[in-house]
């Protein structure tokens, strides 16, 4: 077989096979990472409007599965304001993510560490969980929920219902040059 032959093939192969191993995407506005879609909304607005806005655009307030999402997520939110993420005191209760899941609170990079969840903002009146990122440091509080700040939404990242794309390629093209 004639090298152009093995290039045509191997070039072939090779497109295929990235059309076919597709990560899921995500819509326009939204960062991939991990297996989910990340929204940072910079609309300042109060804790139960952006539970609303999230849910308008197909996902909820952030809740992190775990220490990594949590970390790389937040470092990514807007620098020197603070944003909403999924957590809420609700009734008497103690605070809780609002969703599934959820990281162990013990994981979060709270103002005061190690702390209490009272050292970290939690009172009667402030019952929802903002993260703040300078850019050098980032914290966890709580604060009044009716407080007009930044959120950060999540949803799964989900392949397209449009089919695999097609590539064409004129592989006797290839072989004649």
């Amino acid at each position: 077989m004639a090298p152009k032959s093995l290039l045509a093939l191997f070039l072939v192969g090779f497109a295929n096979s990235l059309l076919t191993n597709q990560e899921p995407a995500c819509d326009v506005g939204w960062l991939r990472l991990f297996s989910s879609c990340y929204y940072f909304e910079e609309n300042r607005m109060t804790f139960a409007k952006a539970e609303a806005n999230c849910l308008a655009k197909g996902g909820k307030l952030f809740v992190p599965e775990t220490a990594i999402e949590w970390k790389e997520v937040v470092k990514r939110a807007g620098v020197d304001y603070w944003s909403w993420v999924g957590m809420k005191r609700d009734g008497l209760y103690m605070p809780r993510w609002r969703g599934n899941g959820g990281v162990n609170v013990a994981e979060l990079d709270w103002l005061v560490n190690p702390g209490s969840l009272a050292a970290n903002g939690w009172t009667s009146a402030t019952q929802c969980l903002a993260h703040y990122n300078s850019g050098f440091s980032q914290y966890s509080f709580f604060y009044y929920c009716e407080m007009a700040y930044n959120s950060i939404c999540k949803k799964r990242a989900a392949i397209s219902s449009g089919g695999t794309p097609e590539l064409l390629i004129d592989t006797d093209d290839l072989l004649t040059k």
